[in-house]
């Protein structure tokens, strides 16, 4: 930094900061970078300005440069909000008054009368920001989400500002370059989500030219394109899901929930897998790291210092071996691999920021079973391996061996517990390793016996074949067997030799035989899978030949048999087809099984469909599908024969496979895996499995199951349905067929009973025709699930002595309500089960809770809960938590509460406890109340916290004192007398410097009273000052000094939690009290985004000329108004294109919200409307799939529970298995809402097959056997409607979802009062004979989609970016060559 100071009184300013690191200090944990590289630039002059004669003196800063450097900085939700009221808390920074009362009131009020002002005016140049949030994924390891990226080259900054006035601030730029894209961690790569794009920014603060808002500052922001381009936005399923999180993440951050620091990873780290050193370094001369064989990765953040001053990783990396000249250089900027013999380096990007240099050979061999390896390699002359170079002596060169999960994208990105990653297994046995080794991986155990070197591989770990062994780059060969620590000390001989260039892509099987042959001892198998998928290198999966894995909440027994007996052949069929091409035969389960030319293919199982068909083709034409119907509806085994270009069809019915006799069951525990490496060479794929279950009560077993195969080929059926029978009920299982030969049998829901109540799930009537509750898992259970004639999902359930109730399954994450008696009423909640305990599959867990929990954190007192009129009273200590069920149903349903001293006086003896008035639990009694309760001796202030978790659950909390509303006093000439009421006699006094819990009399419950102070002068008692404050909303008021009042004093209201803290403080510099408002106005011609599902775009929407208009005022109301001139939807899966929604006519959409007192803790509008165009609606089966499946992979899901704690659910009370009360769902408060008419007219094609029975029945019979539904143009028309503010109805107060519910109930039933237009413009009647839907169709104003799919528009253009590609930027592999 430079300073020049002249005599005239400039001062010239010229900095070049670099090298800036911003840090979070955290108690108990080292420091965490938040950003590593900050510079920055500065060039101007300073200049003071004196005006004697006015008493004023002008300050002016001018900047002819301040250029910021490319920085990055990265957080997590707890870092932002860190440094969210780190600047919040310097930017209004106020000195609390430290003088003492006599100087207060000896101040003279022309001490700061001389008057100060000051301009500032510069240039700035942004060169590159990226704001990168974090998400820990449930994994407590730190990982991006989202990257927000900005440049902009010029950027004018104005600002005037002088004493007890409000600035004047102006910001101004056209080129404001902004880009947002996420890290897809299943995909590996960052994807964008607002394709970068330039924009004008004007924003313009001043005092309000309004005279009847004094001191009211008014900013307005001005945004929009800097071009008509449309701005593409691209939705994604991972996107929604990682957003989702942030949001909950940040929720939890704002509201003060803390968490576990969460650990950041090493910005380079380099692994050595060889048996020989390497070195590494970021230039060619050095400084050289090295890289030792048999160690742990190593950190390299070391060389990064200095080494680039962007914040950026080096362009590259040199490495080269040690002792050897030969250097070979790899970029850092992207995935990348280069191959020198058998010398394998690759960069990898699974975890960025995180780049990871990992140096192998060409060949690795992973152990995916449960047992330790033992390898012996061989060289070129296939002989065992006597010693290795790098070997010293009898000193044998250790290699490090990773976790397989180390290098997979499953931990990168965090698994979801969702179907779309369901069924992705990360390899066998990926929970039997994680205790045995480190977070890393272990040292490889090298031994040296009379076979050759021989190297232990543990369970889960990668092992790379030693530098010796690799003749050819890809090329190697060895032995392998299971360890005799392994085996219980019992010896195996080495399997025949494995040769990788003999590994085709289909799967291989070794056996290992015992050493000792007089021995009745099982032949261990093993599969070995090779991929070859990277140029002359090979990784090898080692497997078991048939793993078995239990997803259920109970025991397994399963059979194995090499055959299908019992067997039931039925007959056969014959059909024809060209002898040439090859035949696909559909399993009715979804999956395709190829059957070849001249080949015999089992099918098992079969599922026929309902008139007794099954599908299949010739080619892969699978539109065209010829169908069979087999004499035997109960086919469930197909034979298929192949003979020229005749077709036979073998039928066969597979029965129950239970042992025989003197043959034992498998028995698999819950949530456990178990791999089969007794079974023989090629013999895995023929295997027959049959299962059954036994009940917990009786331990007796249900039928078992029908036999099928075990392991099936690519394409064949993913999922099998298995019903058993147990006393004439049913229970329904389901069978999943993994990678990796893993077979898992899962139950989709599993059942809690956390409401205290004994509920059981209800099975229906037995045998005995008595109602049946088997009990099947020792805690948690499998519901029976129904559907109803709706299509409902729903679950019977029941407690004793009370008639069998039907809970509609929720959606994942929500609640419904459950009345399983007048006095009980429980909620259903929907949870996902973590993938990791479940193998891959998705599991949901059902929990019956109570619908009310009653919570108390109240220090010395028991809190007293009851229904309004009743005995009974639950009492709870403090840290208690209880259910709540009411007690009578010819009482009010209301709650009354009372304390009582937990160390009880003479006095308390014989305390009749009196209770509070009564209140309701629903969403509109959702609030903080602070209470004043009386106990014999003592007055306990406690606040009542009622919350709603999702629609129906509720929780009621009684904290203490420090959780009402606090008044702190810290005017050193005032004591403050404070009440509810004006003349209650709950009063609370606070002195200087003390700070006091208040609230009201338990005989008023309300939140929104007004709060009275009286301000006393503590030398003059006749100088006092009455105020009235509104606690429910933030605010301050200042009281300036007067000949009655003599002092200053300015009072503060701001919210937490629902509850006010009001600060009261002497007034240090008087002057006017500054308001602040900002009115924002958005125009962009056009939005265009795009909804895809993996890499397929399937709707795309377009919003025209779209203006937001946002006024927020300086009292707290901001008024919200949006339009759209036109709008389309369109699905842009092919080859099905075609217009979804359209709007016609001048506008389409304009929506208007009035909100009020911004600062409350819930959301208040005062009125909202909302008016729309005309539409054109067109609907198709595929487009209804196609949505479906768009928002099951877009729903928010959470990462899920794990199987211990969901376990811990069962059996006793929510409240007691959650250690506090859930987390809160935000209120809304609506006065007025009103909707205009909507006028639209409808396209449709809807199957007859998905109408219910009885209505499909009536119109295939009407419109002359009709297949589907046909609609062309009806006339839709809904007339306006206005909600909550006619008729003086109240207001709403609930949660969205509830909203929701409330609108469609009342639209319901005017949607059916289009039904003449619907058959007037369908083929509902005679075909259509006599409509003009045959006639004279209706025509469509819009009827092409704007665009092609967004896929071919990206790979089309060139990629644009804002910044030079960093390590986080792009995932795809590139070879790389040595410098020389």
């Amino acid at each position: 930094a430079k300073l020049l100071s002249c005599a005239t009184g400039v001062l010239h300013i010229k900095t070049d900061f670099s090298q800036g690191r911003l840090l979070r200090g955290a108690s108990g944990n080292p420091p965490v970078s938040l950003c590593d590289s900050l510079g920055l630039k500065i060039k101007g002059i300073k200049q003071d300005t004196v005006d004697k004669d006015n008493q004023e003196i002008c300050g002016q800063l001018t900047l002819d440069k301040l250029a910021i450097q490319p920085i990055r900085i990265n957080l997590s939700a707890q870092e932002y909000v860190a440094l969210q009221t780190a600047m919040a808390t310097i930017s209004s920074s106020e000195a609390v008054s430290m003088e003492p009362a006599e100087e207060l009131r000896r101040r003279d009020p022309l001490t700061f009368a001389f008057r100060r002002s000051f301009k500032f005016s510069s240039s700035l140049e942004l060169k590159g920001l990226e704001l990168q949030f974090l998400d820990d994924s449930g994994s407590g390891e730190a990982q991006p989400a989202v990257n927000i990226s900005f440049s902009c080259p010029l950027l004018c900054l104005n600002s005037s500002t002088a004493k007890g006035q409000a600035s004047v601030i102006s910001v101004g730029s056209e080129h404001l370059h902004v880009g947002v894209q996420h890290y897809n961690g299943r995909a590996g790569r960052w994807e964008p989500v607002l394709v970068a794009s330039t924009w004008h920014l004007q924003i313009v603060s001043a005092p309000s030219s309004d005279r009847s808002r004094p001191g009211e500052m008014e900013t307005k922001l001005h945004f929009w394109p800097s071009s008509n381009d449309p701005l593409r936005l691209i939705v994604r399923a991972p996107f929604v899901h990682q957003s989702s999180r942030l949001m909950s993440e940040f929720a939890n951050a704002q509201a003060g929930v803390r968490r576990e620091h969460l650990r950041r990873r090493h910005l380079l780290m380099g692994i050595n897998l060889l048996d020989i050193d390497c070195e590494v370094a970021l230039s060619e001369g050095g400084p050289w790291v090295p890289l030792s064989c048999g160690s742990d990765p190593q950190p390299l953040d070391n060389l990064l210092v200095g080494s680039s001053s962007t914040g950026q990783h080096p362009p590259s990396a040199f490495v080269r071996v040690c002792g050897a000249e030969q250097i070979f250089e790899i970029p850092l900027a992207r995935e990348s691999q280069l191959l020198s013999g058998p010398l394998f380096v690759r960069v990898m990007l699974h975890r960025p920021p995180q780049t990871l240099l990992v140096i192998s050979s060409t060949v690795l061999v992973t152990n995916r079973t449960p047992v330790h390896l033992e390898l012996c390699f061989l060289n070129g002359a296939f002989a065992p391996l006597a010693r290795r170079p790098t070997d010293v002596g009898d000193r044998l060169r250790l290699q490090f061996c990773p976790n397989a999960a180390f290098f997979e994208e499953q931990l990168a990105g965090g698994v979801r517990a969702d179907a779309a990653v369901e069924g992705a297994s990360s390899g066998s046995f990926s929970n039997s390793f994680s205790s045995e080794t480190a977070s890393y991986g272990s040292v490889v155990e090298v031994s040296s016996t009379s076979q050759g070197v021989v190297l232990v591989v543990p369970p889960g770990c990668v092992l790379a074949a030693p530098s010796s062994a690799i003749p050819t780059a890809g090329k190697s060969s060895f032995k392998l067997r299971p360890s005799a620590e392994t085996m219980g000390g019992l010896s195996y001989e080495f399997t025949q030799v494995v040769r990788t260039a003999d590994l085709g892509d289909n799967e291989s099987t070794f056996s290992s035989a015992p050493v000792e042959r007089d021995m009745d001892l099982p032949v261990y198998s093993f599969a070995l899978k090779a991929d070859h998928g990277t140029k002359n290198c090979c990784s090898i999966d080692v497997l078991p030949p048939l793993s078995l894995a239990n997803a259920c909440p109970f025991d397994v027994f399963c059979n194995l048999r090499s055959s299908a007996d019992p067997i039931r052949a039925l007959g056969k069929e014959t059909d024809r087809c060209d002898a040439k091409k090859d035949l696909f035969v559909f399993d009715g389960l979804g999956g395709v099984w190829k059957v070849p030319p001249g080949s015999s293919v089992a099918i098992a199982p079969v599922r026929l469909d309902v008139d007794g068909w099954f599908f299949w083709c010739v080619g892969e034409r699978p539109e065209k599908r010829e169908k069979t119907r087999p004499g035997w509806g109960s086919t469930n085994y197909v034979q298929v024969e192949r003979s020229g270009n005749k077709i036979t069809w073998h039928c066969y019915e597979s029965g129950p496979c239970a042992p025989g006799k003197g043959r034992s069951h498998l028995t698999i525990p819950a949530s456990s895996e178990i791999p089969i490496f007794d079974v023989p060479v090629g013999a895995a794929d023929q295997q027959w499995m049959s299962i059954a279950v036994p009940e917990q009560e009786s331990n007796e077993l249900t039928t078992w199951s029908s036999a099928f195969l075990a392991i099936a080929p690519t394409g064949a059926a993913h999922d099998i349905p298995v019903r058993l029978r147990w006393r004439g009920v049913s229970i329904d299982l389901a069978v999943k067929r993994q990678e990796g030969r893993r077979l898992v049998v899962f139950v989709r829901h599993w059942f809690a009973d956390a409401s205290g109540l004994q509920a059981a799930p209800f099975y229906g009537k037995g045998e005995s025709g008595k109602p049946s509750f088997p009990t099947f898992g020792r805690d948690l259970l499998v519901p029976r699930v129904v559907t109803t004639e709706e299509g409902r999902h729903v679950v019977p359930l029941a407690i004793r002595g009370h008639s069998v109730v039907n809970a509609e399954i929720p959606r994942l994450g929500e609640n419904t309500e459950v009345v399983l008696s007048p006095l009980h009423t429980c909620v259903l909640k929907s949870e996902a089960i973590a993938s990791s305990g479940t193998f891959g599959v998705y599991c949901e867990l059902l929990s019956l809770i109570p619908s009310i929990m009653v919570f108390s954190q109240v220090e010395g007192f028991q809190v007293g809960f009851r229904q309004e009129g009743c005995r009974d009273v639950v009492w709870m200590e403090p840290g208690d938590s209880n259910c709540f069920y009411w007690s009578s149903d010819r009482q009010p349903k209301q709650i009354q509460l009372a304390v009582r001293a937990l160390q009880k006086s003479a006095a308390d003896n014989g305390e009749t406890p009196v209770f509070s008035k009564a209140f309701n639990v629903d969403a509109k009694s959702v609030g903080a109340f602070p209470v004043v309760m009386e106990s014999a001796t003592r007055r306990c202030t406690m606040c009542i916290q009622v919350d709603q978790s999702g629609d129906h659950l509720f929780t009621v909390t009684a904290a203490g004192e420090k959780s009402c509303h606090q008044l702190l006093n810290r005017h050193p000439c005032l004591v403050v007398d404070a009440g509810f009421e004006e003349r209650s006699d709950v009063r609370f006094v606070a002195t200087c410097g003390s700070q006091v819990a208040i609230g009201r009399g338990a005989d008023v419950w309300s939140s929104r009273s007004e709060l009275y102070l009286l301000l006393g002068d503590i030398q003059n008692s006749d100088h006092t000052q009455k105020l009235r404050l509104n606690v429910s909303k933030a605010g301050e008021v200042q009281v300036r000094s007067s000949a009655e009042f003599p002092l200053s004093v300015v009072v503060r209201i701001e919210l937490r939690q629902r509850v006010a803290i009001v600060t009261i403080d002497p007034v240090v510099l008087d002057g006017p009290t500054v308001s602040y408002a900002l009115s924002m106005e958005v125009r962009i011609p056009v939005i265009d985004m795009s909804m895809m599902l993996g890499e397929e775009e399937l709707f795309a929407f377009a919003l025209e000329t779209t203006s937001l208009d946002v006024k927020t005022s300086g009292v707290g109301r901001r008024t919200s108004l949006l339009e759209v001139k036109k709008w389309q939807l369109d699905f842009q899966q092919r080859p099905h294109r075609e217009v979804m929604l359209a709007s016609k006519g001048d506008f389409a959409l304009r929506l208007s919200l009035q909100r009020e007192d911004l600062s409350s803790c819930d959301v208040i509008l005062r009125k909202a409307e909302a008016t729309l165009g005309s539409l054109e609606l067109t609907a198709r089966e595929h487009m209804a799939k196609s949505a479906q499946a768009l928002g099951k992979a877009m729903a928010p899901q959470s990462l899920g529970l794990d199987v211990i704690t969901a376990r811990s659910r069962a059996g006793i009370p929510y409240n007691l298995s959650c250690s506090e009360p859930p987390a809160p769902s935000p209120k809304y408060v609506i006065h007025e809402l009103g909707i205009s008419g909507v006028l639209a007219n409808l396209w449709a094609k809807i199957p007859m097959s998905v109408l219910p029975d009885g209505v499909a029945f009536a119109l295939s019979v009407v419109s002359l056997g009709s297949s589907d539904l046909e609609i062309d143009g009806a006339k839709i028309d809904l007339p306006s409607q206005s909600f909550f503010g006619s008729n003086r109805q109240d207001p709403f107060e609930g949660s969205l979802a509830l909203l929701s519910t409330c609108i469609s109930q009342r639209y319901g039933p005017l949607a059916g009062n289009s039904w003449r237009s619907i058959i007037n413009n369908s083929n509902a009647l005679f075909g259509g004979l006599f409509s003009r839907q045959l006639w004279d169709p209706r025509r469509r104003h819009v009827s092409n989609p704007r665009r092609v799919p967004v896929q071919d528009i990206l790979n089309a253009e060139p990629r644009r970016v804002l910044r030079p590609p960093s390590p986080s930027s792009s995932s795809s592999a590139s070879s790389a060559s040595p410098s020389r």
